[in-house]
């Protein structure tokens, strides 16, 4: 519990403005579901975001999947189809630096 709490700040303090005002919005959203606890509804806030191409999003969504059962006593699953179309960390990595250029 304590790594995916550690990953998710660092994620809101490096998490770079490539989205739009309402991605920022909804990821802030999705950050405070899960900081209270409320996994199911943070686990679909950051699919959601994914699915519209959100790079720190889908990171996070895949670990919470990855970890699902021992850290949050319930299995949330992603369907491959879906997860095929979701940013790459590589892919995100390289729009990051892009944009701070």
């Amino acid at each position: 519990m304590r790594r995916i709490t550690t990953v998710l700040a660092c994620a809101t303090v490096l998490y770079s403005v490539t989205g739009s005002a309402a991605q920022d919005t909804n990821f802030d959203d999705a950050l405070a579901q899960y900081d209270a606890g409320r996994y199911e509804p943070a686990f679909a806030a950051f699919a959601k975001l994914a699915d519209e191409g959100h790079c720190e999003a889908a990171r996070i969504a895949r670990e919470m999947a990855r970890f699902g059962r021992p850290l949050y006593a319930k299995e949330l699953e992603l369907a491959p189809a879906r997860t095929e179309r979701w940013p790459q960390a590589p892919d995100c990595r390289a729009a990051s630096v892009a944009t701070r250029k």
